[in-house]
């Protein structure tokens, strides 16, 4: 959750690929990703984040984008109610009522 909040707020995220991090950090795009329990590379990651401002400023500009369009309950309710819509081949509710007032002939 706090990898959640922390791109939320345009923060580059240094996280572990564990759980599901790997899936919500884009590596070298909205956060980087260090080897599990590689405390040189953690360390490593901070001081190349915390030295240079432009990558600091771009992948927390990415994060920020990432966190607004894919990762958003809205949105991702939305996605999913339509990925659940399409593998049950249900029409959304404007096109059904157009398809049951269209004649065939």
């Amino acid at each position: 959750m706090s990898v959640l909040e922390a791109l939320s707020y345009g923060l580059a995220v240094i996280c572990a690929p564990v759980s599901a991090l790997p899936e919500v950090t884009e590596p070298k795009v909205s956060g980087l990703v260090v080897p599990v329990c590689d405390h040189d590379a953690v360390a490593g990651a901070l001081v190349r984040i915390i030295s240079a401002a432009g990558l600091r400023q771009k992948l927390g500009r990415n994060a920020r984008r990432r966190s607004q369009d894919e990762l958003e309950i809205s949105g991702y309710a939305d996605r999913l109610l339509q990925i659940y819509r399409d593998a049950l081949g249900v029409i959304p509710t404007g096109l059904a009522a157009e398809r049951s007032s269209a004649r065939p002939f």
